[in-house]
């Protein structure tokens, strides 16, 4: 009979060892995850002053082809101080942090190797050290979702710290 009882007492204290365990570890875990992100849209043609970024949208233009939209975006980039772009520190390189927004699709990112206004392609060296310029990202999509969408926008999330604001444009 007292082994009977002794099997029940012991379940519930193995359970709740591994339940504080499992908390403690949780916490411990997800103590220095990134903070929220606070979505701003704004308008093209007008300067966003940001965390150690200026910028400006100054155009957007949507081409089709048969199946797929190229989406070209002129934006006017200037640096004012060292940033953590792509969750590394002292990365400049801004490109990690733009994409074409389409909800209920998947996030488009810009081609790799983006051009400026004379169609001189962008080095990674230009990205890292220029403090001003005027890249010009290629996104390409699907034709049908873009189409479908109404709220479709380019997205650019900049880093303060360990908070997040998502600079958005609507491109309807």
């Amino acid at each position: 009979m007292m082994k009977s009882n002794k099997i029940p007492i012991l379940f519930f204290i193995v359970t709740l060892m591994l339940s504080v365990t499992f908390v403690i570890s949780y916490n411990r875990i997800n103590a220095d995850t990134r903070g929220p992100v606070k979505e701003v849209m704004f308008s093209a043609n007008k300067l966003v002053k940001a965390h150690n970024i200026n910028f400006e949208i100054l155009d957007v233009k949507k081409t089709n082809t048969n199946d797929t939209t190229e989406v070209a975006v002129l934006m006017h980039v200037v640096r004012t101080g060292n940033s953590n772009f792509g969750f590394k520190a002292n990365n400049n390189n801004f490109i990690e942090n733009v994409w074409l927004n389409i909800p209920y699709s998947n996030q488009v990112h810009p081609e790799p190797f983006p051009t400026d206004e004379l169609g001189h392609r962008v080095t990674f060296h230009d990205i890292q050290n220029k403090k001003d310029m005027k890249p010009i990202l290629k996104f390409q999509t699907d034709k049908k979702q873009l189409d479908k969408s109404k709220n479709a926008r380019v997205s650019f999330m900049i880093p303060n710290g360990k908070h997040y604001t998502k600079y958005s444009l609507l491109i309807n």
